[in-house]
């Protein structure tokens, strides 16, 4: 298993709205394409910026909020494995891509695009 942090801190409310819904649209489109590994990982990813929305509505705006995403990256289908990672980034990179999220979103997502692309 690969797994990556992510720094929320840097987001603010909307943006984290912003990367929940852009994450949701793409573990849905997993789910639809078959892919429970992708979609778990985007599932992940919405959940985190829901538990750093609750949190920051409890704090009254003061925060500080890593999160950890999982890849399941199993052994025994490695030509699987390596479809899944392909298509993990081809969605991250067009959400890193898209010109109507703003930059603290968009580099959110680069980063992740870059980090998913290396290798373990």
């Amino acid at each position: 298993m690969r797994t990556l942090d992510l720094d929320l801190s840097v987001l603010d409310a909307d943006d984290l709205r912003a990367l929940r819904l852009g994450a949701q649209v793409l573990g849905h489109r997993a789910a639809l394409e078959a892919r429970p590994r992708v979609a778990t990982f985007f599932a992940a990813l919405t959940s985190g910026a829901d538990a750093a929305l609750a949190r920051r509505g409890r704090s009254d705006g003061a925060w500080s909020e890593r999160i950890t995403l999982a890849l399941d990256e199993p052994g025994d289908r490695p030509d699987e494995s390596v479809e899944d990672r392909r298509l993990l980034v081809e969605y991250v990179n067009l959400l890193g891509g898209n010109p109507r999220l703003t930059a603290g979103v968009r580099g959110m997502f680069a980063s992740l695009g870059e980090r998913l692309f290396r290798e373990p």
